[in-house]
């Protein structure tokens, strides 16, 4: 195998695999090592938002969306809703201050790990979305798309309280908690 090849592979492993941020056992991305992997933390004595689970499994559904059939759970901490209880589940991660995710290549870790296997394009030498003006190519599409208004001068997002236009919605916000608040 040749050395660029070897360090494809390399990467490859590491892109499709994490380990865990408190001993450093590997697993895979797989469904069922994610699954092995929450029942591992929980031998090092980590509940995985306990007082979140022991709501979730007494809590009945919500009322249903009236834009669909389907009935919502609502998360406690905030306004989002899902259709189903495993989603809520992985959503209330975003609410803990547990990190479990940690990166191989740096020292990135995360709550969840859908961010995780999107932090670590960045360490690929993927790139597969290329700006049409300047060439410059992106990990992300969203990154691509943001750079990409720099050449089009687009913005989407306005103030509603003043003439300010902003390529994000983050922008956006910022500049009312700032401006208006």
């Amino acid at each position: 195998m040749s050395e660029s090849a070897e360090d494809n592979s390399n990467i490859q492993q590491l892109i499709s695999s994490f380990s865990c941020a408190i001993c450093g056992l590997r697993f895979s991305l797989s469904s069922q090592s994610k699954c092995r992997y929450f029942r591992h933390v929980q031998r090092h004595g980590l509940q995985m938002d306990s007082t979140f689970v022991a709501r979730s499994e007494t809590s009945e559904p919500q009322q249903p969306d009236i834009r669909s059939s389907k009935q919502r759970f609502h998360c406690t901490h905030c306004d989002q809703s899902f259709t189903n209880k495993h989603l809520l589940y992985t959503h209330s991660f975003t609410h803990s201050e547990v990190r479990l995710f940690k990166c191989d290549h740096c020292r990135a870790d995360f709550k969840v790990l859908s961010a995780l296997c999107r932090h670590r394009k960045i360490h690929s030498a993927d790139k597969p979305f290329q700006c049409g003006y300047c060439n410059k190519r992106f990990h992300r599409r969203d990154h691509y798309r943001l750079h990409e208004m720099v050449h089009t001068r687009t913005r989407p997002f306005g103030c509603q309280l003043c003439e300010h236009r902003f390529k994000s919605r983050a922008d956006q916000r910022r500049h009312q908690l700032k401006a208006h608040a």
